[in-house]
């Protein structure tokens, strides 16, 4: 049995207790479009970006009848890019998606974003073929206890 790490809190021998599977075609932004340097909008298009945000995990819950959380779960966000897309470096993948987190946890697909709550994994991929939109596809797993 190992133990969980140290700096993500993720444990691969964790029990998965449920999981589901969605895809939203919405592209994800990196960190560095969401840093506005004009003086007081910085707020303004984070609040605008997390609503957006919201309205689609709430649609997610619905459409996939996902309980809301009570429990710590494991959530692996893959940012799914176009055709010409770049990938995005670790900071401004983590910092792009950091309003589709704390939409998360407004919605109640998971309790919180911090260690002790959830265990959030990043990665990225490339999908071609016809009709390949960029997007964000998350897989909630929710752990035993």
């Amino acid at each position: 049995m190992s133990n969980p790490c140290v700096k993500c809190g993720h444990d691969p021998d964790a029990a998965v207790r449920a999981s589901w599977s969605f895809t939203i075609e919405r592209e994800v932004k990196s960190l560095n479009d969401h840093n506005v340097n004009v003086k007081g909008w910085r707020g303004a298009v984070y609040k605008k970006d997390r609503g957006a945000w919201v309205q689609w995990f709430q649609l997610m819950r619905v459409n996939h009848r996902i309980p809301l959380a009570t429990g710590k779960r494991v959530v692996t966000l893959t940012r799914i890019m176009g055709s010409g897309q770049r990938e995005f470096d670790r900071d401004n993948l983590h910092g792009g998606l950091k309003s589709a987190l704390d939409a998360m946890v407004y919605t109640c697909l998971i309790t919180g974003d911090s260690i002790a709550h959830a265990t959030i994994l990043y990665d990225q991929q490339r999908r071609s073929g016809p009709g390949v939109k960029p997007g964000l596809h998350v897989l909630l797993e929710e752990l035993a206890q």
